[in-house]
């Protein structure tokens, strides 16, 4: 797998685990060496998982927007 696309809230939700979970995320998916697709805002969880990717190293976010195709 190249790349990843998520999709979470643009809030940080009721408890800080969802933040560290979301953090957790981010950094497993760089470490794996998988680029991070997503069209989440600059806020909450979606930007929790993307700030963890990029802090650790793979992150496409030429216009910050995914492309998700849902199989039928």
């Amino acid at each position: 797998m190249k790349r990843l696309c998520v999709y979470c809230g643009s809030s940080s939700g009721n408890s800080p685990a969802f933040t560290t979970a979301a953090r957790e995320l981010g950094e497993a998916i760089a470490t794996r060496g998988i680029e991070l697709v997503y069209g989440g805002a600059r806020v909450g969880l979606m930007n929790e998982v993307a700030n963890a990717t990029l802090a650790a190293g793979k992150i496409d976010d030429g216009d910050r927007v995914a492309h998700l195709r849902i199989p039928r």
